[in-house]
């Protein structure tokens, strides 16, 4: 069964992610841990309230997700609009980050809940991706290979490079 945003069959997430985003503007969606697939965390509502696409991170530990995604959240209250492919040094400690377009071909594996929200797939994702400690990307080719499974690169559309697979598969897709 489909839940709508009026329907009274809303569960408790459900009530939760609504009232934030009325109470703060948006909400972060956590997705922990599963068998050695990295979590990641994304944030609903900054779209609709701020006219800014919502973000996507993958491979921090949640805690750190869920803080990262709510000091971008605030930074765009407060006005600043984050770009692709520009680097910023206030996400994390001391640590460039940047950010690419999400392609819609994943947001129903990794972003269902802001489909559900937004009622399907109008509405723009940036991946906030962070380098290794010797500030490499993980596209670029001295980025340290264990580190490799921790962010999948979904501005690729395809599966290979987007480095989904064991995503997907631990999803059962």
């Amino acid at each position: 069964m489909v839940r709508t945003l009026s329907d009274n069959n809303l569960d408790d997430s459900d009530r939760k992610l609504l009232s934030d985003i009325e109470r703060v503007g948006w909400h972060v969606v956590m997705i922990q841990e599963y068998d050695s697939i990295p979590g990641w965390a994304f944030s609903v509502g900054l779209f609709k309230t701020f006219n800014h696409p919502e973000i996507v991170v993958f491979g921090l530990p949640l805690e750190l997700s869920g803080q990262v995604i709510n000091g971008i959240g605030t930074d765009i209250q407060r006005g600043i609009t984050f770009n692709p492919s520009q680097e910023y040094r206030d996400i994390l400690e001391d640590v460039l980050c940047t950010f690419r377009p999400v392609t819609q071909r994943w947001y129903p594996p990794f972003l269902g809940y802001a489909e559900w929200y937004y009622r399907g797939d109008d509405f723009p994702v940036l991946q906030c991706i962070w380098p290794d400690k010797q500030q490499h990307y993980p596209w670029q080719p001295e980025f340290n290979k264990a580190w490799l499974r921790a962010q999948p690169l979904l501005f690729e559309p395809e599966p290979e490079e987007a480095r989904v697979g064991p995503f997907l598969e631990s999803m059962g897709s």
